[in-house]
C-alpha cells in the first residue's frame, strides 16, 4: 500500500537516486505506472529509445547546447509514435540524470500544464533541464495521484 504520508520522504538506492530524490511514495506511484506498461509497449519503447539514443552522438546534434535538437530525427518521430502509453517508461527514463533528453520526448506527448518550466527568476533555473526533468516527473506524478484520488484512472 502506497502512504501520503512519504510524501518528502527520500529513501535508499533507487532508480531516481541522486541529487533530486523521489520520496517512497513518488517512487512507488511511479513503479507501478511502469509495471502497467504492457510489454509488447515496452519492447517497442525500450527498442525506439536503444535507437533514438543513438542518434544523439551525431556530430550536429552533440556539439548543440540546444535540446530541442535532439527531437528533430526520424528515430525520435518513431518513438513518440508510440504515443502516451509510453509516459511512464519516458519518466523512469528521467530518473536518471543523463537522460535528461527524454524530456524532448515528454513534452512531445503531455499538455504543457504538466511540463516544469521555471522561470528566469525562478532559483530552479539553475538546475537546468535535469532539474526540470525532476520537476516534470513530480508534476506528472501529482496529476496521477490528483487522478486518483477523485476516482479516476490515471
Amino acid at each position: 500500500m502506497i502512504e501520503h504520508s512519504d510524501y518528502g520522504t527520500s529513501s535508499g538506492s533507487t532508480p531516481c537516486e541522486n541529487r533530486y530524490a523521489l520520496s517512497r511514495y513518488e517512487q512507488a506511484l511511479l513503479q507501478a505506472q511502469v509495471t502497467a506498461v504492457p510489454v509488447t509497449v515496452s519492447t517497442e519503447f525500450q527498442q525506439a529509445y536503444a535507437a533514438w539514443v543513438k542518434t544523439w552522438g551525431e556530430p550536429e546534434v552533440a556539439k548543440s547546447s540546444d535540446p530541442g535538437l535532439y527531437a528533430k530525427s526520424p528515430e525520435f518521430q518513431k518513438l513518440v509514435a508510440l504515443g502516451t502509453d509510453i509516459v511512464p517508461l519516458l519518466m523512469e527514463k528521467l530518473c536518471d540524470p543523463t537522460q535528461f533528453f527524454a524530456l524532448q520526448a515528454v513534452q512531445a506527448l503531455l499538455s504543457d500544464r504538466i511540463i516544469f518550466w521555471p522561470t528566469m527568476e525562478d532559483i530552479a533555473v539553475i538546475g537546468g533541464e535535469q532539474y526540470r526533468a525532476f520537476g516534470t516527473i513530480q508534476r506528472w506524478l501529482l496529476a496521477l495521484d490528483w487522478q486518483a484520488a477523485r476516482g479516476k484512472v490515471p
